[in-house]
C-alpha cells in the first residue's frame, strides 16, 4: 500500500454516503496501466480510463463512476501531474473565426475549488410554477450516459438535466416535465451546477491573433496529457545528413 496516497477530494466526500475523506486512495500510473492507456482513442478516453481506474486498482475506496465530475477531474489531474508536471500545449478553436490556436497550459497551477461545508444533496430549488424539486451533482456515470444519449436521441439536452433531478418520476417522465418547463427555470438548474462547481478549473486564456477574440476556453482531458510526445532531440546525436566526413 506504500504507493497509494490519500486524496483530499474537492467534495470532501460530503455527497458520498458512508464514505470518509480518508477512504479514498490513489496510486500513480504504472507500466501495466500505460500499455492499456496508449490504445485509448479520444472519443472513448473517458469511459475506458475510468474502467481502468477500477479494474487495475488505481483508485481505491470508491467506484470511479460514482465520483462527482469535479472529483473525477481532480483525480485525473493528480494522475497526470505524476507523469507530466510540465506545461501542456493544446490546440483550441477560436469562437470568432474558428482559427486553431496553440495554447500552453500549466496544469500544476490550475485553480481548484471545494464544495462549501454545509453542502448536502438533494439541494431543493423552487420554480416559477410553485414546484420544489431536489437536485444533485453530476457523477461520472451521468456524463457517460449523456454521451451515449447524444448518439441515439435528440432529447439528450433535457436528458442531461433530468438526470440530476431527485424525485419519484422515471427519466422519461422527467424529460416530459422539462419539455414544458419555462426556460428561466431551466437556467435555475444550470445555475445550481455553476454555484456548486468544484474541482480544478480546466480552462486556459485564449487570444486569437487573427480576429483578436479573447476568452477562457475549456481544456478537455486527453491521452496526450498523460504521455506527451517527446519533442526534444538531444544535441549529441545531431549531424548534417549529407556530411560524409
Amino acid at each position: 500500500m506504500q504507493d497509494y496516497k490519500n486524496l483530499q477530494l474537492p467534495s470532501r466526500c460530503l455527497v458520498y454516503k458512508g464514505k470518509n475523506p480518508g477512504d479514498i486512495k490513489v496510486r500513480p500510473i504504472k507500466g501495466k496501466d500505460e500499455k492499456l492507456i496508449v490504445s485509448f482513442g479520444r472519443e472513448e478516453f473517458t469511459r475506458r480510463f475510468f474502467e481502468l481506474l477500477k479494474n487495475n486498482g488505481i483508485l481505491q475506496g470508491i467506484d470511479p463512476v460514482e465520483l462527482t465530475v469535479g472529483d473525477s477531474r481532480y483525480v485525473l489531474l493528480w494522475l497526470i501531474l505524476q507523469t507530466n508536471p510540465r506545461d501542456f500545449t493544446q490546440e483550441i478553436s477560436c469562437e470568432g473565426c474558428r482559427q486553431l490556436i496553440r495554447v500552453d497550459v500549466c496544469l500544476s497551477t490550475l485553480d481548484s475549488y471545494d464544495l462549501p461545508d454545509d453542502f448536502c444533496e438533494p439541494y431543493t430549488i423552487k420554480f416559477s410554477n410553485g414546484d420544489k424539486i431536489g437536485l444533485r451533482l453530476f457523477r461520472v456515470e451521468d456524463e457517460l450516459k449523456i454521451e451515449e444519449r447524444k448518439q441515439t436521441s435528440e432529447d439528450w439536452w433535457l436528458f442531461r438535466w433530468a438526470l440530476c433531478m431527485v424525485d419519484e418520476r422515471n427519466i422519461d417522465e422527467r424529460i416530459a416535465y422539462l419539455n414544458e418547463f419555462d426556460v428561466k427555470d431551466l437556467s435555475k438548474i444550470r445555475a445550481f451546477h455553476s454555484k456548486f462547481f468544484h474541482g480544478p478549473a480546466m480552462e486556459a486564456r485564449v487570444e486569437c491573433s487573427v480576429c483578436e477574440t479573447q476568452k477562457f476556453a475549456e481544456v478537455p482531458f486527453c491521452p496526450e496529457m498523460i504521455f506527451p510526445a517527446n519533442k526534444t532531440r538531444p544535441a549529441h546525436t545531431r549531424r548534417v545528413i549529407n556530411d560524409r566526413g
